[in-house]
């Protein structure tokens, strides 16, 4: 069932926090949110600190971030203020932790598309001739680089384009979303998957190349083409290796979404460590350690 909004929070909350939390709690519906929970640390690419995972279960549930202190900016050139959630940080690209986040989701999906049996190029370059006006493409248009091309098995044409973006849930919530649209899921994914098509979308068209937009949302949302794809994925490597493509799509999206959420829980962390000149490897320094000296057992 849907919430509405004053379900999540009181009416004596201001229209800002309201409609965010609505957003954020209403895309946690979304089937495939919340798929890391269900992920079995059986090897290392599905385990993550103490520390980290703390932070996604803090981050799934709206709770003030774990180490936050009041009346900090953070050190971009905009000096925002921290809100105490959490949700700059993500979004922020200062100490490129948004970078290495879309990086690792996009190596993951490689690791997924060469397991289904697909030959695959990571940011392939000089894939455009034409611009999307069919005349010669501009010096900019040739230099785009999308993340990832699936190739045919001559490795000549390539069949498809991908692009990954990780979009912040909330970030249109800042005064731009409408109180009558809060209760509406992936806003910020469609905003997303918009914007790569504007990019590439016509480009893609006028050299006879696919192009599928993969948008996840900071709380997990994912947004259909992208679940389209990745079931089309699984049915394709199904019929491979004789696994269930159900099971495999399940699977798939484990993968990424512990992958969106390590690279969530590492922008907080280390972001509000290095704002704050913690050293997160220093035992010696922590709350704990500073509590239980001035009040040592006797």
């Amino acid at each position: 069932m849907r919430l509405s909004v004053d379900a999540l929070v009181g009416d004596n909350v201001g229209n800002l926090l309201r409609n965010q939390k609505a957003v954020w709690f209403n895309g946690l519906r979304n089937k495939w949110a919340g798929k890391w929970l269900e992920t079995v640390p059986s090897y290392k690419k599905l385990m993550m600190p103490s520390k980290l995972y703390r932070a996604c279960i803090r981050n799934r549930m709206f709770l003030k971030a774990e180490d936050y202190m009041e009346n900090v900016h953070c050190t971009c050139a905009s000096h925002t203020p921290l809100d105490k959630y959490g949700h700059h940080l993500i979004a922020c690209a200062k100490y490129g932790s948004k970078t290495k986040m879309h990086d690792d989701v996009k190596v993951e999906l490689g690791y997924i598309l060469r397991y289904a049996g697909k030959r695959i190029e990571l940011e392939p370059r000089n894939r455009f001739v034409r611009g999307g006006d069919g005349a010669p493409a501009s010096y900019e248009d040739m230099n785009k680089r999308p993340d990832i091309a699936i190739r045919t098995q001559e490795g000549v044409l390539m069949e498809e384009l991908l692009d990954v973006t990780v979009v912040s849930t909330v970030h249109y919530a800042h005064g731009v979303l409408a109180h009558v649209n809060a209760e509406v899921c992936g806003v910020s994914a469609r905003h997303g998957h918009r914007e790569k098509m504007i990019k590439y979308g016509a480009l893609c068209a006028a050299n006879d190349l696919g192009f599928t937009p993969i948008v996840f949302e900071s709380n997990g949302y994912v947004h259909p083409d992208t679940v389209v794809f990745l079931q089309k994925l699984a049915k394709t490597a199904s019929a491979m290796k004789r696994i269930d493509g159900e099971t495999l799509m399940n699977y798939f999206m484990k993968l990424l979404s512990i992958r969106l959420q390590i690279g969530i829980a590492q922008s907080i962390v280390f972001k509000m460590s290095n704002i704050l000149g913690q050293d997160l490897f220093d035992p010696a320094i922590n709350d704990a350690a500073i509590l239980n000296d001035a009040d040592p057992l006797i």
